[in-house]
């Protein structure tokens, strides 16, 4: 089964889906053709693997509603304004998000297990880029947990992505 649709309320429409790779050509292949009018607002997410024994498909999908943290894109806008207000250049900036970023990196602060997020419809490109780094960083951090990465942190896995693939004067490497 590729995933399945549901529709929890008159005006809902939700995808289910166990792979990560099918939820982003789910999104690529219905998307055009359910139209405009249909958007993805949130995504609902396991951050973890499953192995065969821990369960059949079907109650391995139950651990999608348990135990949910709803993710506020507010709070974060609202914590990142305090910590710029004042700032008046933009090397202030990059000096208070570095720092910023070097807190979050030594808090080891990491994703909950089962996240719900909110999409942004409005800044999504047709092919759904946004939806797919988004899916492919958390995918990332999901194998090396089960590698025995545990340590590893979605913003350590981030940082470290793009010091591998940028230069320090901001070209890509290749």
């Amino acid at each position: 089964m590729i995933g399945r649709f549901r529709f929890p309320t008159e005006n809902t429409m939700t995808f289910e889906t166990n792979s990560t790779s099918r939820a982003i050509e789910g999104a690529r292949f219905f998307g055009p053709r359910l139209g405009p009018s249909v958007v993805l607002l949130r995504c609902r997410l396991v951050n973890r693997f499953f192995a065969a024994e821990d369960g059949q498909p079907n109650e391995l999908l139950k651990n999608i509603d348990r135990d949910v943290v709803v993710v506020d894109w507010r709070v974060t806008e609202e914590e990142l304004k305090r910590e710029l207000a004042g700032v008046r250049t933009q090397r202030d900036a990059e000096r208070v998000l570095g720092e910023s970023l070097a807190r979050k990196l030594a808090s080891k602060e990491d994703v909950p297990l089962v996240e719900d997020f909110p999409l942004t419809p409005e800044e999504e490109t047709p092919e759904f880029l946004n939806l797919a780094v988004t899916l492919q960083y958390r995918f990332v951090r999901a194998f090396e947990h089960w590698r025995g990465n545990t340590h590893l942190t979605l913003p350590q896995i981030i940082v470290r992505t793009m010091e591998e693939t940028v230069k320090p004067n901001g070209e890509l490497r290749i």
